[in-house]
């Protein structure tokens, strides 16, 4: 986003300090420290910009960590935080990823979240994931709900990393959902 515009500036946020290590370190070998300010904030609980503000908000496989409620919140505020006219670009995890007949999956309507429980060898649980998985109908439906308009919306498959620092790739290729939308 900053490589071809000097004069663009870039907040990007993380919920995780590791990430924000691994961010500010990246940020700085590329020379681009005085273009792009971290932060580590939880969008769910902390939004501190002003109405009008962005003109583009890019949220990349970060919303479905959200439940519904917490959706909703974000979404709109992001609608109240973008000028008018501007854009917003989202990917999400498809439910095209949930084997629906796992025993180790479980779904939540109340907060949309899809829980999948991971067992070690000796059949103890060795922890679980939720995200709130969607359809192209489904995330379209919370975009418009916060006022946006759906410009392109497209499902595909992608090799995705296993780990925040990018160093292990997935050995499978997950469903995404990719919306542009605008303001």
């Amino acid at each position: 986003m900053v490589k071809d515009n000097p004069n663009r500036k870039v907040i990007a946020t993380t919920v995780d300090q590791k990430g924000l290590e691994f961010a500010n370190e990246t940020i700085n070998k590329l020379g681009y420290e005085k273009q792009i300010e971290t932060k580590l904030e939880d969008l769910s609980r902390d939004w501190n910009y002003p109405e009008n503000y962005f003109y583009f908000i890019y949220a990349r496989l970060v919303l479905h960590y959200l439940s519904k409620v917490d959706l909703y919140k974000v979404l709109n505020n992001f609608s109240n935080s973008i000028k008018n006219d501007g854009l917003l670009f989202v990917v999400v995890r498809s439910v095209k990823n949930i084997d629906q007949n796992d025993k180790n999956v479980s779904y939540d309507p109340e907060t949309c979240f899809t829980t999948i429980k991971y067992y070690h060898s000796n059949g103890q649980v060795e922890g679980e994931s939720k995200r709130c998985f969607h359809t192209p109908e489904t995330i379209s439906e919370h975009l418009k709900k916060a006022g946006f308009t759906i410009l392109e919306i497209k499902e595909y498959q992608e090799r995705l990393y296993k780990d925040f620092m990018r160093k292990e790739i997935s050995p499978v290729e997950d469903f995404i959902i990719e919306v542009l939308c605008k303001k």
